[in-house]
């Protein structure tokens, strides 16, 4: 390996943290020996049989000619969704999945400093620092309301502020009043990631069209049970959607990701059907997990397509356990003064069933432990 300038660099580099995609590594060998664990880790929406994607991915290939570049901005795309969304094409950014989105952000509107409130959603701290951009922010109280006095006085040496509502990883939703009112007194940008937004029972992508510094981020992943083509959006004002349009990568989205997401706006009330029945399941769930008689055991309240519970168990151990009972979830250090927060995608009900006996099999075998 040469010194000088090269190794520098890839010691900066590797001293970087990294986005932990929640995938442990012992998962690996776990496969190779044929066991492949229910992935309850990573948001997917297991509500959607495959058979479904299968098809609508059949019509997607079928339609294109692979040979020739996408269409840049995505027009029939924006088309449909700027029905879906009752917003103008105008106001909408096409990118290759949100976090692609939030490396636009962060690279062009938050260079001078970015803010958001804990425990949130990794990956914007992990690209402030890969860009040398200041990350700063506060932390949800006990109750997950926010500190707005403590938040506004970060801001004035922000550029951005990045909310994740609901939240990812406690589910809560951040209220309207406060986003509003955090807009109207903060001079920079406010960017809603709205990643889970059709899981609620409150959607916010329209505020953009009554704040000039409003952006909603938004995704064809978890609600529409596509995160394999990796297709995000964002709604902005229409002088920032333009100035982004401008500044976005060629090409940013697959000519396949974008038919594969036109046939899926075509089939809404699907979908619909599918948001109701996560909702259905995520109150039996919720309900299930407030039953259980743990020490330190708190089930928080979500309106995404996951439920967490925080306990005094280190992650490490219930990730192992539940890897061997045939489960992959989600753990997060220190959260809210718990030891572990545990991250539990929703699934099919007859999935969770077998989850939860898992689950308080590994609870009960901890509590004794200790």
């Amino acid at each position: 390996m040469r010194g000088g300038k090269l190794e520098r660099v890839l010691r900066r580099l590797e001293s970087l943290e990294f986005y932990n995609q929640g995938a442990p590594r012992r998962l690996q060998s776990a496969m190779g020996r044929g066991r492949v664990p229910i992935r309850l880790n990573v948001n997917e929406n297991l509500f959607v049989p495959r058979e479904v994607t299968i098809e609508v991915a059949r019509r997607a290939a079928e339609s294109l000619d692979h040979r020739l570049y996408p269409d840049g901005i995505g027009k029939p795309l924006l088309e449909k969704l700027a029905g879906y969304l009752g917003v103008d094409e105008e106001n909408i950014v096409l990118g290759c999945g949100c976090d692609q989105l939030v490396d636009l952000l962060i690279t062009t509107i938050g260079r001078g400093g970015v803010c958001t409130v804990q425990p949130t959603y990794a990956f914007y701290r992990v690209r402030c620092a890969l860009y040398g951009v200041p990350y700063r922010y506060t932390f949800f109280r006990d109750d997950l309301s926010v500190d707005v006095d403590h938040l506004l006085a970060l801001l004035g040496s922000s550029d951005m502020l990045i909310l994740c509502s609901p939240n990812n990883p406690t589910g809560h939703k951040v209220s309207r009043e406060v986003i509003e009112g955090v807009a109207e007194s903060f001079d920079g940008v406010v960017v809603i990631d709205e990643t889970y937004a059709e899981f609620s029972d409150e959607q916010l992508h329209r505020m953009p069209l009554d704040f000039e510094n409003v952006i909603v981020m938004r995704t064809f992943s978890k609600s529409f049970a596509a995160a394999g083509i990796r297709l995000g959006y964002l709604v902005a004002p229409e002088r920032i959607a333009s100035v982004l349009r401008r500044l976005q990568m060629p090409y940013p989205v697959p000519a396949f990701s974008l038919k594969y997401a036109e046939i899926l706006l075509d089939m809404v009330d699907y979908f619909k059907a599918v948001w109701d029945e996560v909702r259905r399941v995520r109150s039996w769930f919720y309900n299930v997990l407030r039953s259980v008689r743990v020490p330190k055991f708190r089930v928080f309240e979500s309106y995404a397509n996951f439920v967490s519970v925080g306990i005094d168990v280190d992650g490490s151990y219930i990730i192992e356990e539940l890897m061997q009972r045939g489960y992959l979830v989600r753990v997060f250090p220190d959260v809210l003064g718990h030891k572990t927060l545990v991250r539990i995608t929703l699934a099919p009900k007859e999935i969770l069933e077998g989850f939860v006996g898992a689950f308080l099999e590994v609870l009960s075998n901890a509590v004794r432990e200790n």
